[in-house]
């Protein structure tokens, strides 16, 4: 048995000696050679491409961009877009999350997107509710002047005023721009007797179409929805527009944005993926105007699409162009809001109305934005027809973009002002005046200056200026009441038109009030527009 034992290790031993020589032997003559002949053709390849030409389809940078299916982004989704970018080695991904601003957001954080597009307001809410601003604003796209609107049926709300009642409801898709539309105007208008539970919630425009088409149209119900229900809705001739967002001015914006750490390592790719945006944007709206694009881009999603349609949709949104960036971002001077003046009107209203419980950005709104590439481009001279053949034999330089979305009210005639359709009563802080004086004291200053924002805010509306006396009873007394409450109308209004309201918008006469309190001496300010 001992015998049969050392036998069995015996060869065992020779096995494994066998076996290794084995392997050496294939490591020397097959896998050695192969390994050299790999690590020497590696060699060769590295040789030929650090001492050749980059092909013109190499992709050097690929940038993830959220966003969802929003006609303002139909720039970003353009081919000419695609191509121009493409031409400078950065390939662009775009990502459809269908309007979650939180996933939107997450995916900033987590690095799984590098840009992403915002409405400023979801922007703000979103950063607050992560407690965090991972991305910065390099540019702002768009403003929606349209594509929003409050709607109802003519028999239950007339005008925005008629919401002044306690069974007044107010539906909308909650997180969207109309929320914020909804907001503002419930904020902007004189309405005590509004029911705090007016607000109710739809997941989304069709739903709150379905909404108005079931509704009764005696109940006072006004419907917040986007094109196309829009224009669906309005195909009911009982159906009316109250108001849209073409009434309002620096609210509703656009904003690209860009995760921080990806834009202090790759400023130039941002840099030269704005410039190729602008551009992109300018040959567009010079070429032919923005129908072609959002045609082109709602095909995207398949069916045919009307011209009155598309048309609808293009006039509902005004794209943001150089100028009006370098503007925004104050590198140059030009007629408008910054957008420290804009996230911080929009803030405010946003803790007014609770979408906030409070400013994410102690006032410190210059640490969500960067203005750097914009001051470069400036600083350089950019111009967005640069490098583009416009129109054969036209200097490009001779092609000047002019800012966009400046609204000059034309002046009316006395038979225009009484046709205006009303609106409703601009929300302001009771003015009081010394007695019998139309003084405009410093307290009266600080809250007409207010009124004097909120008229930048709704640059679209006429306005007249009541003011508001006491009736008495006594004719001669009465009459002294009014001219006393005309001349702090027109105090007033020439306080308005010193901060910068057109005089063209204004109008003032004074009536006399049955009210028996401090109300009857105030002034009101009643909003008016021209008929849809």
């Amino acid at each position: 048995m001992a015998s049969r034992g050392k036998k069995g290790v015996v060869a065992a031993f020779v096995a494994w000696v066998i076996i290794v020589t084995g392997c050496v032997l294939i490591y020397r003559f097959i896998v050695d050679p192969f390994l050299q002949e790999r690590r020497e053709n590696e060699a060769a390849e590295a040789l030929v491409a650090e001492t050749s030409a980059k092909a013109k389809g190499d992709i050097e940078h690929e940038v993830v961009l959220y966003a969802d299916g929003f006609s303002g982004y139909a720039i970003l989704r353009s081919d000419e877009f695609r191509e121009a970018l493409a031409k400078e080695k950065i390939d662009l991904e775009i990502i459809d999350d269908h309007a979650d601003y939180g996933a939107r957001m997450q995916a900033l954080i987590s690095g799984d997107a590098q840009m992403a597009a915002f409405p400023l307001n979801s922007f703000l809410k979103a950063g607050a509710e992560v407690g965090q601003f991972p991305a910065t604003i390099v540019l702002i796209i768009d403003e929606t002047q349209g594509a929003d609107a409050i709607v109802a049926y003519r028999e239950g709300l007339s005008k925005i005023q008629d919401l002044d009642q306690p069974d007044a409801r107010v539906f909308f898709t909650g997180e969207s721009p109309s929320e914020f539309l909804a907001e503002i105007t419930v904020e902007s208008f004189v309405l005590p007797s509004l029911s705090p539970d007016w607000r109710v919630k739809r997941p989304g425009s069709e739903k709150i179409l379905e909404d108005l088409l079931k509704g009764d149209p005696k109940e006072p119900f006004a419907y917040v929805m986007w094109e196309p229900q829009v224009s669906k809705a309005l195909e009911d001739p009982d159906v009316h527009v109250l108001l849209d967002s073409s009434r309002t001015k620096g609210f509703i914006l656009d904003a690209l944005v860009v995760e921080r750490n990806f834009l202090k390592e790759n400023e130039q790719v941002v840099a030269i993926i704005l410039e190729s945006y602008l551009r992109t944007l300018f040959s567009s709206t010079t070429s032919g105007g923005m129908e072609e694009v959002v045609r082109e881009d709602l095909l995207l999603g398949g069916g045919s699409l009307s011209d009155a349609y598309v048309r609808n949709i293009a006039d509902g949104i005004v794209w943001k162009n150089t100028t009006d960036n370098f503007t925004y971002f104050g590198v140059r001077e030009g007629e408008g809001e910054s957008i420290d003046e804009i996230l911080e009107k929009i803030t405010d209203v946003m803790v007014d109305t609770g979408l906030l419980s409070e400013d994410p950005l102690d006032g410190s709104y210059n640490s969500i934005y960067y203005d750097a590439i914009l001051a470069e481009m400036h600083r350089n001279g950019f111009h967005p027809g640069k490098g583009i053949r416009l129109i054969e034999g036209i200097d490009e330089d001779s092609v000047d973009e002019l800012a966009t979305g400046i609204v000059d009210m034309p002046e009316l005639g006395e038979r225009q002002w009484n046709s205006l359709r009303p609106v409703g009563n601009f929300q302001v802080e009771q003015i009081r005046f010394p007695r019998m004086s139309a003084k405009i004291t410093l307290q009266n200053g600080r809250r007409l200056s207010e009124i004097s924002q909120r008229l930048k805010d709704w640059p679209s509306y006429y306005v007249t200026l009541v003011g508001q006396s006491q009736e008495t009873g006594d004719a001669a007394l009465d009459q002294v009441a009014l001219d006393l409450a005309l001349r702090r109308a027109r105090a007033a209004a020439d306080f308005l038109i010193g901060e910068g309201t057109d005089p063209d918008r204004l109008r003032v006469v004074a009536s006399l009030s049955s009210a028996k309190d401090w109300s009857s001496l105030n002034l009101v300010f009643e909003a008016g527009q021209l008929p849809y």
